[in-house]
């Protein structure tokens, strides 16, 4: 036991020492002799176990064999040599096991010797005791360090430690090579019983006899607050990705959103460039060669981009007017300097003038002058006709003459045209498309012309329009329902145009009208829509000379400043509502030519300045309302011909001393002509024929010789009596005042059935005549 002792601690120490400076010759041959006896030793062992066949459990101590000199372990050599001589196939089999990985031991340990061998000054190898696992086997020698594996391998350990990697160096390596006994020159090292009795690992984790590492236990505890690894999944993958993907539409669109934002900002800077350019005329430098090709076509260009898609088709035909009014656009010298406003302004002019034969018009002074900018060219309003301007220019014109001779400026401060007025001047043809590019216009009127057509669906591009009058124009087609976005209009005249079709509800949503005028439309239809109780600044309601239908709206004497309700000539039905008079400003109320039933009102005798009462030919029935002798401010006329009225007529109404007509043929009345007649003074035309009267004629009618036109009687059979002789020779004038006059055609004087009963001036009496 003690050779076996004393060899295996002379081994021991001889490898170790014969390692850390390379054996000699004599030192080679005492290992070689070491590993044969260990591996004899080591396949005793293997032989003994109960289990060949399984592959013994590896020592705790995990050391590496002893290798030879040549750095090959003892135990593969005799593996090579002897160990297939002995046991079964199963054996076998597992010798062969162990020699592959005895093998792997031995290369392992070539490549570490020769690493030992170079780095030597800061690396130091100590070998280890193996623990025996039987009696009289000693320990095979391994070299401590980390365990590391190949895939598909067991785990090895490290061929020897590497201070560098545990952070031991300097004092710490010192230590351990004195307490191994290790000196430069000399081989002396301590035995493995020495290095078994080590003491405890100081404070830096290094056994203070080994100087190995020493593992600490784990404190459980200590491990709840360490971060915890998550599993691997594919589906926390998909989900990593997906959220991904996520992110990056998020990027995507706030990316596309902020694009969309610097497009909007971009396009509303234009816009605004653009409108601002609208009312600005930059003035340019006159290129000095205005004729060479390229400006004009780059000119005609920037045009034809202005225009519409109708305008340039029209631009194809050599001879249009939009083709003339191109050409002279492109002759102007400043074309280059003009902002587009500007351009589409002259072009709209010029398009109208060559469409309407502007070289026959009364009037054309200036027009498409060059030098001459187009808010000086000829546009005045007609003077003539006091009412229709008061229409289109509420409160321009006055009763003062010198005021007509100064009409309005035709342009705004930035030269645009604010008011277009051709009334009377002769344009024939009709209004071009291009005339509703005009868009800051406010007022036009182009009355009595010889204008035909239709009334174009662009109308609703004039949205600042004021008013608008075009009479006596043949034009034909419907009044477009665009009509109804000229939310500013306070003045329309549409009449005698022949428009036709059903009368535009859109109409109804102008409810800042204060002139409404649709006359002599005789193939238009529709009905008074009881919104017009809104129009609550509306002064003239002229639907006349239509097929209007229906009943008339008790909402429309709601209106306060209401002057004018012209209904003439429709196919109205039912009452004359009694609210007319509720409002005493109505100066005008036509209700002709309907089929209108029931009694007059009378409350129409509140009415403080009325004009004007015309209700003939309806089918209205009862008596004359003496209410109406209150109306002391009645001029015109006060029309009642042709109804079913009856009983007498009113002594009140010789009270109406203003009045120039009092029509009240063709009914049913019946007694006496009232004395009271004779107080009327300004009548001009008395018509009380058709009727049922009786008695004579009252004297007093003499004192209207001066002022009576005519008188007419005939048609009343019980009349008796003698003409007074002063009314047979009436030298009255007939006079139409202002408005809607009665015909002053048929002769003067007296007109009387001469009968038995009735006699006088021409007619003798006792005989039938006249």
């Amino acid at each position: 036991m003690e050779a076996t002792s004393s060899q295996e601690e002379f081994s021991l120490l001889d490898v170790v020492a014969a390692r850390s400076r390379g054996p000699t010759d004599a030192e080679r041959q005492k290992l070689e002799a070491f590993e044969q006896e260990a591996t004899k030793r080591h396949k005793k062992e293997v032989l003994e176990q109960p289990s060949s066949r399984s592959r013994p459990p590896q020592s705790s101590n995990n050391h590496r064999p002893p290798t030879t000199a040549s750095g090959r372990t003892t135990e593969s050599k005799d593996e090579e040599e002897g160990l297939f001589d002995s046991g079964t196939k199963d054996d076998d089999m597992f010798v062969m096991q162990v020699v592959r990985e005895r093998q792997q031991c031995s290369k392992l340990v070539d490549e570490t010797t020769s690493l030992e061998q170079t780095d030597l000054k800061d690396d130091l190898s100590v070998p280890q005791p193996r623990l025996a696992r039987g009696p009289n086997v000693a320990p095979a020698v391994m070299i401590p360090g980390a365990y590391s594996a190949a895939p598909g391998t067991e785990l090895e350990r490290a061929a020897m430690l590497r201070w560098s990697l545990v952070g031991a160096e300097g004092e710490l390596k010192s230590s351990f090579s004195q307490t191994l006994g290790i000196q430069k020159g000399t081989t002396a090292v301590p035995s493995s019983a020495e290095m078994d009795n080590s003491l405890p690992p100081d404070e830096h984790g290094i056994h203070s006899s080994t100087g190995l590492a020493v593992a600490k236990p784990v404190d459980e505890a200590a491990l709840e607050d360490l971060p915890q690894a998550q599993d691997y999944s594919m589906g926390s993958e998909t989900q990593r990705k997906t959220e991904q993907l996520e992110k990056l539409w998020k990027i995507g669109l706030l990316l596309m959103g902020v694009a969309g934002l610097v497009v909007m900002v971009i396009l509303v800077t234009l816009l605004v460039g653009n409108k601002k350019d609208d009312k600005m005329s930059p003035t340019m430098p006159v290129p000095t060669n205005p004729s060479t090709s390229a400006p004009t076509m780059s000119l005609e260009g920037t045009i034809k981009v202005l225009l519409e898609e109708d305008t340039l088709v029209a631009l194809e035909n050599p001879v249009s007017p939009q083709s003339r009014a191109f050409e002279w656009l492109l002759e102007d010298p400043n074309l280059h300097s003009y902002s587009d406003a500007r351009i589409k302004q002259k072009f709209a002019l010029a398009s109208l003038y060559y469409a309407t034969s502007g070289e026959t018009w009364w009037d054309n002074t200036s027009w498409l002058n060059h030098s001459i900018h187009e808010c000086e060219w000829y546009n005045a309003p007609d003077f003539a006709q006091k009412m229709t301007m008061e229409l289109i220019y509420p409160g321009y014109l006055m009763e003062i003459v010198p005021a007509l001779e100064t009409p309005p400026p035709h342009c705004n401060e930035d030269d645009m045209y604010q008011n277009l007025w051709l009334d009377r001047n002769n344009l024939v043809g009709y209004l071009p498309e291009e005339l509703y590019m005009l868009t800051n216009l406010e007022t036009m009127s182009l009355g009595w012309n010889e204008l035909d057509g239709v009334l174009s669906t662009r109308l609703g591009q004039l949205t600042d329009l004021e008013g608008l009058v075009i009479f006596d124009q043949p034009t034909d087609g419907n009044i477009p329902s665009e009509i109804g976005l000229l939310t500013t209009l306070r003045g329309i005249a549409l009449t005698n145009s022949n428009h036709q079709g059903v009368l535009p509800t859109e109409l109804w949503q102008l409810t800042n009208l204060e002139y409404w005028i649709l006359a002599d439309h005789e193939l238009m239809q529709g009905t008074i829509s009881t919104e017009v109780g809104v129009f609550s600044k509306l002064k003239w309601f002229v639907l006349d000379t239509s097929d209007i239908s229906g009943t008339i709206p008790t909402e429309l004497g709601q209106i306060e400043p209401l002057e004018w309700i012209v209904l003439g000539r429709n196919r109205l039905s039912g009452s004359i509502p009694s609210e007319l008079g509720f409002h005493p400003n109505k100066e005008h109320i036509h209700l002709n030519f309907n089929d209108l039933v029931g009694r007059i009102p009378s409350e129409l005798g509140l009415l403080s300045s009325p004009y004007r009462l015309a209700f003939w030919d309806n089918h209205i029935t009862g008596t004359v309302p003496s209410e109406l002798g209150l109306l002391k401010n009645l001029e015109a006329a006060l029309d009642l011909a042709r109804n079913l009225l009856t009983g007498i007529i009113p002594t009140e109404l010789g009270l109406l001393t203003d009045l120039h007509d009092l029509l009240l043929d063709h009914n049913q009345l019946s007694g006496h002509i009232p004395s009271e007649f004779g107080e009327l003074t300004s009548l001009r035309i008395t018509s009380l024929a058709n009727n049922s009267l009786s008695g004579s004629i009252p004297v007093e009618l003499s004192s209207l010789q001066q002022t009576l036109h005519s008188l007419l009687l005939d048609g009343n059979p019980m009349l008796t009596g003698t003409i007074p002789e002063s009314l047979c020779h009436v030298n009255g004038t007939c006079v139409i005042p202002a408005g809607f006059a009665h015909s002053c055609s048929g002769q003067m004087g007296v007109f009387f059935g001469c009968t038995d009963l009735l006699c006088g001036c021409d007619c003798s009496c006792g005989r039938a005549g006249r």
